[in-house]
């Protein structure tokens, strides 16, 4: 099998991986919110909602890896090897920023990393999506159209991650609380309604992910 053969494969298990861990996280979330639960109840849905969320995560930054190795191979985008290697450089880093957040996200010493990490997204976004829309104007550097629509699409679903972030900050302070045995009613009203805030841009996002793929096909 050639490598290109293997790293579409691996582009294609990226694919699965987000779209079925974003399901995974979407179904924990409900239980999580659910305030009729006993607190061990939803602390345990919320490990699985969490660990669910770290293949959509990872998947992110390996897919935009994987299809600028895919899309270099054949010559859709300039650079070459040297798009791979960078395109490569870009999804490890990020998948490794990912990585920390998750198992040190708590402690003070990698705050600024969180906010690091949300402003390279912001960047993310407006260059990969501004490549994008370039491109359908001027058809370069990304000759296909097809592949200039996903990389707006691609911009789009990392817009759709922030913003669930954004809708999520009141959630932690009002978790942490319940977790301690704190939680006033306006506790689990703000983790209910924090929940169903996202629940948009989640759906957004497995529209995106479909879309993407269709585009990938062909079938667009």
């Amino acid at each position: 099998m050639s490598d290109y053969l293997l790293i579409k494969l691996f582009h294609l298990l990226c694919f699965v991986y987000w779209l079925g861990g974003d399901l995974g996280t979407f179904y924990a979330s409900g239980f999580v919110a659910r305030k009729e639960l006993g607190v061990e109840a939803r602390r345990t849905a919320f490990k699985i909602m969490m660990g669910c969320d770290q293949a959509p995560r990872l998947s992110m930054p390996l897919v935009f890896g994987s299809g600028v190795h895919l899309s270099a191979q054949l010559f859709l985008v300039p650079g070459g090897t040297t798009a791979i290697v960078l395109g490569w450089l870009v999804a490890v880093g990020w998948a490794l920023m990912v990585l920390v957040i998750h198992f040190a996200g708590h402690r003070n010493s990698v705050r600024w990393l969180i906010q690091f990490d949300f402003a390279f997204r912001i960047v993310a976004i407006a260059l990969i999506g501004g490549v994008g829309a370039i491109s359908l104007f001027r058809g370069q550097p990304v000759p296909a159209d097809w592949l200039a629509y996903k990389l707006l699409v691609f911009a789009a679903l990392v817009f759709c991650g922030l913003m669930v972030r954004v809708m999520l900050k009141p959630f932690a302070p009002a978790w942490a609380r319940l977790v301690d045995g704190d939680a006033a009613d306006e506790d689990h009203r703000v983790i209910e309604s924090s929940i169903s805030r996202v629940r948009p841009f989640v759906i957004a996002i497995w529209v995106g992910l479909l879309v993407s793929a269709a585009l990938g096909l062909h079938l667009v």
